[in-house]
């Protein structure tokens, strides 16, 4: 604890000199006022070793290296020094400067920081310096020629570093801020810092990390503004940062010595610390690919605003909120993924945590995300998003540039998306859409909307000229669909809706010309005049529709296969002499097709795939064009000449749950010549009364009946084989 002072030596080392492994080991006490020509305080001979632990090293003088001048050779040479240890006021005689240390060679050890001690170590092409308590310049002309493009400078005892990647840079000078030029506010124990009111810094700003022996943990509000192209090197003493720190300073570098996780923990406030573009440093490294720590829970406010250097973010499972305006305009790009764990902003009020990120093309965010106001709003080149709707109508995210899209939970407004002219796809989970909401979206392709119900309005999808598909999947609820909802979509050839009940309104698929083939659920309650007008291509419904009214009046004018679906009743003359039907297929489960119910219809082919409860008398007569008749499903009962003078109708069929026939039931039939039976019952029959028999010249049975009745045995014939798999073949006795 005491001291080496006054010293003198003619030539190197004027308190101390270390020989070639050699060790010199300082734990207290002082080297002042010691002079020489190299090496004022201490000169180390190539592969010596010197640890400064404590005290310190001050008012010594030389020609070169005022406190350590280290000799050049290939040996390992080590110069340590914990940051506690203080350097100061060392004068350089030669070159009129306070550089306090002077390498003249290259170091060989391993450069290292240990944040828990604050011991570092002096690297490969390292030039130590000391700005922290020693106003002046560096310039080349301190150091030896052997310093060269790619060294690094640390530039104080805080541990702070930079890398020239010019060295012609650093050769004209560089400056740091001084003790004069700064201003310090104690608050309790500690200091915070800003510039002196007096002075504008006029080199680079190194914090200290203490001032008259106490921590400085603060830098103050308005601290240091109207800077233009300044390294900042920040230590991990310092905690809180207030607004405006760096107000319009432009080309500001931030260096950074301590771990990530203590950068996060620096308390911001709702006022943002900087407002231009900066570039982030730790550890000397610059910060491109930003992961959270895992300890870390909440993102401060304004914590990397408009910092350019990072490109991609990476949250840890811990973080569950994200401050107002954390990223406001930063660097952000490609891809942003906000999982599930992060549930929304921080406090009361958490605006713009991405706002601006222009670099961003591509947002993911868990549809549980709570979004707060303006939260991405001018991230103008985004085109894919899979997030709640809450970005858009809390979050202001540009939308005029999105090519696919996938949205979660929201009513979304009238006309929302309106002319979105990039648009290409859209799924919508939970969402119910108002009125236009993508109308005019003419790169639109392909559209799949579910949800515990799905309501759409006028409009929505009218002139999406180029959408080609619309799937919606109600979930087992109503489906509502509102007027002109798809009207003159000329590209639409698929529709699929999945429901429970619902309605479509009046002219929905109105101009539709690329549709082919349609199914209306037969829960649908509710059909709109006018929703097939104009779909030229329409060729098949599907649909809950028993008259031929009801083709007209939902726009059918022309002919179209038809298949009932629904669970009402075809009432008497519903498609009597109808000229807009061709095949017809009944599925569901209709009550009964009253007398003359398809009469003299242009009905080419009739399947029942369904349940029929009754099909009355005349049910289908006179259809002239009728040819085929398929009972793939079950009749309870016929009434009589049901198919009577059906003049071409060639076959018939008739499945295993047929169980009856009524009378004259295919009298006149008179093309009628080949008939298939899966009905025992049927096939057992002895009676004539239906004409089933009449005209036929072939009977198929199905080869599990063991029993045919004397209908079919007294006037066809068996043949040894038959030309239909599974069924024995029976020929009329010539």
């Amino acid at each position: 604890n005491g001291g080496i002072f006054k010293n003198q030596a003619a030539g190197y080392g004027g308190a101390i000199y270390v020989a070639a492994g050699g060790t010199f080991r300082m734990i207290g006490g002082m080297l002042l006022m010691n002079q020489a020509i190299c090496g004022g305080a201490i000169y180390v001979e190539n592969g010596g070793t010197v640890e400064l632990v404590g005290g310190s090293i001050t008012g010594n003088a030389a020609d070169a290296g005022a406190a350590i001048y280290v000799e050049e050779g290939e040996k390992t040479t080590s110069v340590t020094m914990e940051s506690g240890f203080i350097v100061a006021g060392n004068y350089n005689q030669l070159y009129d400067s306070y550089v306090t240390f002077y390498v003249d060679g290259k170091f060989t050890s391993v450069a290292s920081l240990d944040e828990t001690d604050g011991k570092f170590v002096y690297d490969t092409n390292v030039v130590p310096l000391d700005y922290n308590n020693c106003p002046g310049y560096f310039r080349n002309s301190c150091l030896s020629d052997e310093v060269e493009d790619g060294d690094t400078l640390v530039l104080n005892n805080n541990v702070q570093s930079i890398a020239a990647n010019n060295f012609e840079t650093v050769r004209l000078y560089t400056k740091t801020a001084t003790l004069d030029e700064l201003s310090f506010t104690l608050s309790g124990d500690t200091y915070a810092v800003s510039r002196h009111s007096a002075q504008i810094p006029t080199g680079d700003i190194v914090f200290p990390r203490q001032y008259n022996g106490k921590d400085v943990i603060g830098i103050k509000a308005y601290g240091f503004p109207n800077l233009s192209h300044i390294n900042v090197y920040i230590t991990s003493k310092i905690t809180q940062f207030g607004e405006w720190v760096f107000e319009d300073c432009i080309g500001v570098k931030i260096y950074y010595t301590s771990t990530l996780e203590n950068w996060f923990k620096i308390t911001t406030s709702n006022i943002s610390w900087i407002n231009e573009d900066w570039v982030f440093y730790l550890n000397g490294n610059e910060l491109t690919d930003l992961v959270v720590p895992d300890t870390i829970e909440i993102i401060n406010p304004y914590l990397f605003a408009h910092c350019k250097s990072i490109k991609s973010l990476t949250f840890s499972e811990s973080v569950i909120g994200i401050g107002g305006h954390a990223f406001d305009s930063s660097g952000l790009t490609g891809r942003l993924v906000i999982p599930a764990n992060v549930t929304g902003g921080i406090g009361s009020y958490s605006p713009g945590a991405f706002a601006d990120c222009t670099g961003l093309t591509e947002l993911i965010v868990d549809p549980n995300f709570d979004c707060e106001d303006f939260t991405f709003t001018g991230c103008s080149n985004i085109t894919t998003v899979d997030a709640p709707y809450s970005v858009f109508e809390h979050g202001f995210l540009p939308k005029t540039n999105i090519v696919d899209m996938t949205i979660y939970l929201g009513y979304i407004a009238d006309s929302y998306f309106e002319h979105c002219e990039n648009l290409e796809s859209v799924v919508l989970h939970d969402i119910d859409l108002d009125v236009g909401v993508f109308i005019g979206c003419t790169n639109l392709k392909t559209v799949y909307i579910e949800g515990y119900g799905v309501y759409m309005g006028a409009g929505v999808f009218q002139d999406c000229v180029n959408l080609e598909s619309i799937d919606i999947n109600g979930w087992g609820y109503n489906v509502i669909i509102g007027v002109e909802a798809f009207k003159n979509c000329i590209k639409l050839d698929t529709v699929n809706i999945d429901c429970n009940g619902g309605s479509i309104g009046d002219s929905a698929f109105y101009g539709c010309s690329g549709i082919t083939s349609i199914t209306i659920p037969s829960s649908v309650t509710s059909i709109g005049d006018s929703i097939f007008s104009d779909c030229t291509a329409l060729t098949s419904v599907t649909g809950p529709i028993y008259s031929k009214s009801e083709l007209s009046r939902i726009g059918i004018s022309w002919k179209i296969d038809l298949n009932i679906n629904g669970n009402g009743a075809i009432e008497h003359n519903a498609f009597y002499c109808s000229g807009l039907i061709n095949k017809v297929e009944i599925s569901g489960n209709v009550e009964s097709i009253e007398k003359e119910g398809f009469s003299g219809s242009s009905m080419t082919e009739l399947v029942i795939s369904g349940q029929v409860g009754l099909i009355s008398n005349f049910s289908f007569n006179n259809m002239s064009y009728l040819s085929k008749v398929s009972i793939t499903g079950s009749v309870a009962s016929f009434g009589s000449n049901a198919f009577e003078s059906c003049s071409n109708l060639t076959s018939v069929y008739l499945s295993s749950e047929v169980s009856t026939l009524g009378n004259s039931m295919f009298k006149y039939c008179t093309a009628l010549t080949t008939i298939t039976i899966d009905s025992a019952i049927i096939a057992g029959l002895s009676s004539r009364d239906s004409y089933l028999l009449s005209y036929a010249t072939t009977v198929y049975v199905k080869d599990t009946i063991t029993s045919v009745g004397t209908y079919i045995t007294n006037s066809f014939t068996l043949q040894g084989t038959s030309d239909r798999l599974g069924y024995n073949k029976y020929v009329k006795n010539a």
